[in-house]
């Protein structure tokens, strides 16, 4: 989508978000992770909608426990993403890290499944 904007159109677009979602071309890929934690490749909507993320379950205690129709919760979902600055904010605001999905798996399971060692520490 960004790739079909012009210039002052991505720009706009960033605003409007409140986010600078960056070079379209420049594609970082979460699981080609680094030896050293702090050279983590996350997804920048992760990190950068931190403050929304602690505002929204603040405002909406109970997205952080809410388990959808497969028992996934938004933990699961985050964690399947690899995305750290929201399992830490999910975490802080009280999710569950052991709730189980409908087949039985925990956050901490799917991290290991796909290999998110940086999400390891944290489910642990």
């Amino acid at each position: 989508m960004r790739s079909d904007m012009s210039e002052d159109e991505r720009e706009s677009h960033d605003e409007a978000w409140g986010l600078d979602f960056g070079d379209f071309n420049d594609i970082l890929i979460v699981n080609e992770q680094k030896e050293k934690p702090e050279n983590l490749i996350e997804h920048p909507m992760s990190k950068n909608m931190k403050e929304s993320l602690i505002e929204f379950v603040a405002n909406n205690p109970e997205e952080v426990s809410n388990q959808d129709e497969l028992g996934y919760t938004f933990l699961h979902r985050e964690t399947i993403a690899g995305n750290q600055t929201s399992v830490e904010v999910l975490l802080e605001s009280g999710a569950d890290k052991h709730a189980k999905t409908a087949t039985g798996k925990t956050a901490l399971d799917f991290a290991k499944e796909l290999k998110w060692d940086h999400l390891l520490p944290l489910l642990q």
